[in-house]
């Protein structure tokens, strides 16, 4: 396994995963993430619980207290096995480490395959040549008879129809790419989502619409994250969050309770002097 000297961090995965999280049980978890990242194989730690304490430098009931907390908000996978050994994994890690193996498998096949056809003679290399010649030439014939197929007559003149890209297609790419930057899949598409971004882009125009769409998904307010961030609600508030794109500003629950007792106490207040003004009147 090639070293890394560096790792991908993802603050705001990091952040909402810790979010239940007691503060010790966070710090601990920090030095996890650096310990399994250098782990062989990476993403994958098993010591018996007296190893355990000694690397994250607690006793033996801060630690069980930790890794419950670990297992009760499924920080990462913990297993005990029969030897006494304790296996802690991240799943993040273990991901990634087998895409990375999959990529080397492909570029090592890659180059086997370079290697294998230079070697082959000149000969042989000169017939390949004018073969792919021959198969370039008879698909660009295929293709001229494809666009003539295509041609439609219109007042005389002669059109090539070509079909045009649907109107959502540049505020999917903005959602798709900031969706999956945040959950690490790609959200689904279907009938239903292509209507409700073509009613984004009739809302917000599509110069602004893909911009709104990835500021979307890195709304954190607890509507959106429990939700995960669906194509409904980001075109039932998509007012809301242009604005907010606009300006910078975030207004999540909190700030509008506050906003709205800070009003509810001016109406009391004004009401006071109102009353206090009729009397000095009177």
């Amino acid at each position: 396994m090639a070293k890394l000297p560096w790792m991908q961090f993802y603050p705001a995965d990091y952040l909402l995963d810790t979010q239940p999280l007691s503060i010790g049980a966070r710090g601990v978890w920090m030095d996890l993430i650096c310990m399994l990242w250098r782990a062989e194989p990476r993403g994958v730690l098993s010591y018996r619980l007296a190893q355990w304490q000694s690397l994250i430098r607690c006793s033996e009931s801060e630690l069980v207290t930790v890794l419950e907390e670990f297992t009760t908000f499924a920080i990462c996978d913990i297993e005990t096995l029969s030897n006494g050994f304790v296996t802690i994994s991240s799943r993040r890690m273990k991901k990634e480490e087998k895409g990375r193996k999959a990529v080397r498998l492909r570029v090592s096949k890659f180059r086997r395959n370079k290697a294998c056809n230079d070697s082959v003679p000149d000969c042989n290399r000169e017939n390949q040549k004018s073969e792919v010649r021959s198969q370039n030439q008879k698909s660009e014939s295929e293709v001229r008879e494809e666009k003539k197929k295509k041609e439609v007559k219109s007042s005389g003149e002669v059109l090539v129809a070509l079909s045009p890209a649907p109107k959502s297609a540049a505020v999917y790419e903005a959602y798709r790419e900031a969706y999956r930057s945040r959950y690490g899949v790609d959200p689904v598409r279907n009938q239903q989502t292509n209507a409700l971004l073509c009613k984004l882009v009739d809302k917000l125009g599509d110069g602004e619409a893909p911009a709104v769409a990835s500021y979307y998904l890195t709304h954190n307010s607890q509507w959106y994250v429990t939700k995960m961030h669906p194509v409904n609600l980001l075109v039932a508030d998509a007012e809301k969050l242009r604005t907010e794109w606009a300006t910078g500003k975030q207004v999540t629950a909190t700030q509008a309770r506050q906003a709205d007792g800070k009003a509810a106490r001016g109406q009391v207040w004004q009401t006071l002097i109102d009353e206090a003004a009729r009397k000095e009147l009177a």
